[in-house]
């Protein structure tokens, strides 16, 4: 059930009434059943081994936070990550284990245990680690029943593709929901803003450049640069997308989840960029792993080293493939080259700004060589194409590239404005949500494509 999807618009277009019909604890129960029925609609039997991880995962927690247990402490993070490694990495690795090195069994023992991964399973483990950690720690004043644990963790807005969110971001607003008109209205610009992204951007880009990381010899130089920058712009546009949907949603619940995003590629440094893209994880990953490690409070070289284990631990939460990790170790290496040289530590003329947003975001959208690519093979493949040794243009679509990637700055700069824009729009949300919802229809009938899964989907 897609949030593109004429299936989800059913969903939500039949439960927003009923649930604003209903009073109290009875409103958080049906937002609980219509989070389950949500995932449940993807796969019913992983429906039953999520709620089997948040069962186990919040006696866990009542342990820790009532009687500092060490034990269940140790048990609930060991059940949380041995679950993700399961799912996630075991089968993939055994097979490329058994390739590597010609041992059949190894092989036929990762197809055994291949069992698909249940929806979301990076997300919600990193939400229930958090948890668990901040109750150790102290930092949850307040006792959690299970019933709000169970909302925490089925949430549909942001269950599939995030934000990861926090105790701090969710427990402290359950049971003070109210419908707001205003609230409402930027609930409902968030999400027009998010399909635009989407449909109209993201998978308008896909329609371009899926041709050349499919097939790179076919194409020459210019589709493969053009390819390694449009998947910047259609990555940014699909999950900055997706995030602004579910925030409107959540929004229209009476809820507040954080951002994601903040207008990441008007950065010039590898840091700012990490610090305003995908936030809930770069936060995640430096509270409970880069802090964890030592932080910046130890030698240089520690940092350094920190901060390299840090992203590289960033890309195998992206995928199970070692593409994933070179993905990491990549912008890792150049995140501490970056320290180094003691770029981003003073502030700079707006020529060498510039110079080195150029040069930063070159060697942002080259990562999409691993981040793409599915194997060494399929990267070196783009190589060669960029170089100059593959193909011709070859794309009747390409006319529309240009507008697309203008269409994704002039995104970018509304999210980068967003406090003025957001008080200009909702003084006149009574006349304009109605002519932005007819414009993005008119837009999107206009385009003919079939419903396309984000990207994030597949974390």
């Amino acid at each position: 059930m897609l949030f593109n999807s004429l299936d989800f618009l059913v969903f939500f277009g039949a439960f927003f009434p009923l649930y604003w019909v209903l009073k109290g604890n009875t409103r958080r129960q049906a937002l609980i059943i219509a989070s389950m029925a949500f995932y449940a609609w993807w796969d019913l039997l992983y429906l039953f081994h999520f709620a089997a991880v948040v069962a186990v995962s919040y006696v866990s927690y009542v342990q820790v936070r009532k009687h500092r247990s060490r034990p269940w402490f140790a048990f609930g993070i060991v059940l949380n990550i041995a679950n993700l490694v399961f799912f996630k990495y075991v089968s993939t690795t055994l097979k490329w284990v058994g390739e590597l090195t010609g041992l059949a069994g190894l092989s036929h023992a990762g197809d055994a245990l291949h069992f698909g991964f249940p929806l979301a399973i990076s997300f919600y483990t990193f939400q229930l680690i958090a948890v668990l950690v901040d109750a150790w720690r102290g930092d949850i004043e307040e006792e959690i029943g299970f019933q709000n644990f169970l909302q925490y963790s089925f949430f549909f807005p942001h269950l599939i593709a995030g934000p990861i969110l926090r105790h701090k971001d969710y427990f402290p607003q359950i049971g003070h929901e109210k419908f707001d008109e205003k609230q409402m209205s930027a609930g409902i610009y968030l999400i027009l803003f998010g399909l635009l992204k989407k449909v109209f951007i993201a998978d308008g880009l896909s329609a371009i450049i899926d041709p050349v990381f499919l097939e790179p010899s076919k194409f020459n130089s210019t589709a493969a640069v053009a390819a390694l920058f449009g998947f910047a712009f259609q990555i940014y546009a699909d999950f900055s997308g997706y995030t602004d949907i579910a925030r409107g949603l959540a929004k229209m619940l009476g809820y507040e989840i954080p951002e994601n995003f903040r207008a990441p590629y008007f950065s010039y440094t590898f840091a700012d960029l990490w610090r305003k893209w995908h936030i809930t994880l770069s936060m995640w990953l430096r509270d409970y792993v880069y802090f964890a490690l030592g932080g910046s409070r130890v030698s240089a070289w520690r940092v350094s080293l920190n901060l390299f284990i840090t992203m590289i631990l960033a890309g195998l939460w992206h995928g199970h493939g070692h593409m994933f990790f070179l993905w990491g170790a990549y912008i890792g290496s150049l995140m501490v080259l970056e320290r180094a040289l003691g770029i981003g530590k003073r502030e700079y003329s707006w020529p060498v700004k510039i110079i080195l947003f150029t040069i930063m975001f070159t060697l942002w959208t080259s990562s999409a060589l691993f981040f793409r690519g599915h194997n060494i093979s399929d990267a070196w493949s783009m190589v060669q194409s960029l170089i100059g040794s593959g193909g011709e243009l070859n794309a009747p679509q390409w006319t529309r590239f240009p507008g697309l990637v203008f269409l994704s700055v002039v995104v970018h700069l509304v999210q980068y404005k967003r406090e003025r824009i957001a008080g200009f729009l909702m003084n006149y949300r009574i006349w304009l949500i109605p002519a932005l919802t007819l414009a993005l229809y008119h837009l999107l009938v206009r385009v003919e494509r079939n419903t396309i899964q984000f990207i994030y989907f597949q974390f």
